[in-house]
């Protein structure tokens, strides 16, 4: 199972005396599937006590396959529903739900398909979790548009990032467990040196 951190300090370069610490977690999906089917499993994930911020990303390529449309929402969901019974995600956590491959999307020659596809995903997810969590936003993205496409690269992604930077963060009643130091033993992690 692939998991990594990536911390930045960040800051607005119109505001560059406000900075922000951001610790990005990124697990492999095959953790996500297992997790699905095991709440142990998703008990494993407590490396992400109190999330400000979660991005749970829908492959919009399958979404655009009427077969399988329905399974990537519903498995979407029982994700967000297992974080929030085993207190992953809390009131104060921010969802977004992100259709990714947006260009595919937009490149159908039919143009209803991008209202189909945003009117599927969005009240479905807000009306589940609105309540249960600080807020429910579904956004439409795409990182690396395929040649020919009329989105610009990494479409979408500056506001979300802004927005996970920016946000106000929740003051917590129970202090963080202060983590140790880690050591990275990567190539790619000399080059900082």
């Amino acid at each position: 199972m692939g998991q990594h951190f990536y911390h930045f300090r960040v800051s607005d370069l119109l505001d560059p005396g406000r900075i922000r610490e951001v610790l990005i977690e990124d697990m492999s999906g095959e953790f996500f599937e297992r997790a699905l089917e095991s709440a142990e499993e998703t008990r494993e994930l407590r490396t992400a006590r109190r999330p400000d911020h979660v991005a749970l990303l829908l492959d919009g390529e399958r979404l655009l396959r009427t077969a399988e449309r329905t399974a990537v929402r519903s498995n979407g969901s029982m994700l967000v529903r297992r974080l929030l019974e085993e207190d992953l995600l809390q009131k104060h956590s921010r969802l977004d739900v992100l259709i990714t491959k947006w260009d595919l999307i937009v490149g159908t020659p039919d143009g209803s398909l991008e209202t189909d596809l945003e009117s599927f995903v969005e009240p479905f997810f807000s009306h589940r979790y609105a309540d249960k969590l600080a807020r429910v936003r579904v956004a439409k993205i795409s990182a690396r548009p395929a040649s020919g496409s009329r989105l610009p690269p990494a479409y979408n992604v500056d506001p979300l990032f802004r927005s996970w930077v920016s946000d106000p963060l929740v003051e917590l009643s129970r202090p963080i467990k202060q983590l140790g130091a880690c050591i990275s033993r990567r190539m790619f992690d000399r080059f900082a040196n």
